[in-house]
């Protein structure tokens, strides 16, 4: 019994591990909704059920959620603010291409997303790919808070360095003939440059003219300007000592190329948050500034 109970403990510390991004992500965002001035950048009430018992701990205590955002993450902080821009640019680009007729949103590498709860009637079916470890520790918080699984939400399990894509979503009733938003957002920079040129092979394959595609990935070293490189330092830093390190970047000049994109998608936006933030902020001056880490991507296949 005692082996058993020490197995499962070593499984269960894994999956919490290997979520830890997941956490931090709905904790950004669980904490925007229940603190910060309104109108938020982007409207989450589930984030709070997905984070966890620590940071439902920290987000509902004055004391601690100064501790840990002005003391123990303050070298971190600006990715926050960046995490619910992409938060926003992503919602506000599928909901438009909903608008069109696009009834399919895949989501690589979900985590922790709440896309499928928060526009329940949208018509949109949604398909999260993501790790088995990592779907199961979201249905399992889903079903403490007592949160039901829509039916139009569909867990796609992948580990984008081994599995094809292709296989598992087909399987899981994705129509390749239908056009799709695909959505990758916060994973490029965990995986191998061959991991994130092979995954957008498949996901051009799979995509119908009409499609589109959302990804975000982080700049490479040189690109940063001198004055933001100990926050960009200090990010990768955190990311490695919590097991997840940021191992992949792209030169913005020429990541279409290196992706793989060039050709088969038209490129729509090419978004620096860093550089004009107020166009996704406004006037809002409550948030930390954003960091110049990372660049976001829409493209259309032609």
């Amino acid at each position: 019994m005692a082996e058993r109970q020490t197995g499962e403990s070593t499984e269960n510390l894994a999956r919490v591990r290997g979520s830890r991004t997941a956490e931090l992500v709905a904790a950004a965002r669980a904490g925007h909704f229940a603190r910060a001035e309104r109108p938020l950048v982007i409207e989450d009430p589930f984030a709070i059920h997905l984070a966890g018992e620590r940071w439902q701990r920290v987000i509902g205590s004055n004391f601690r959620h100064w501790l840990f955002t002005r003391v123990l993450l303050r070298r971190v902080l600006p990715t926050t603010t960046y995490v619910l821009i992409r938060a926003r640019f992503t919602d506000d680009r599928v909901l438009a291409a909903s608008e069109q007729g696009v009834r399919q949103l895949v989501i690589l590498g979900a985590g922790f997303d709440t896309f499928a709860l928060r526009y329940p009637d949208r018509g949109i079916k949604v398909f999260e790919v993501d790790l088995p470890a990592s779907g199961a520790l979201k249905r399992e918080r889903l079903a403490a808070a007592g949160i039901a699984v829509p039916e139009h939400l569909h867990f796609v399990e992948v580990d984008f360095e081994r599995d094809p894509l292709d296989e598992r979503l087909l399987g899981a009733g994705f129509d390749r003939r239908a056009p799709a938003f695909f959505s990758w957002m916060g994973v490029t920079y965990y995986l191998a440059p061959e991991a994130v040129t092979g995954t957008l092979v498949q996901v051009t394959d799979l995509s119908a003219p009409g499609s589109e595609l959302a990804l975000d990935y982080m700049n490479a070293r040189e690109g940063v300007p001198a004055e933001e490189l100990p926050l960009f330092d200090s990010l990768l830093r955190f990311v490695g000592k919590h097991g997840e390190p940021m191992i992949t970047h792209f030169d913005p000049d020429s990541v279409l190329d290196r992706m793989g994109l060039a050709g088969a998608w038209e490129l729509l936006e090419h978004e620096f948050p860093a550089a004009d933030p107020g166009r996704h902020l406004g006037s809002r001056t409550d948030l930390p500034r954003v960091a110049p880490l990372f660049r976001m991507l829409h493209l259309r296949r032609t």
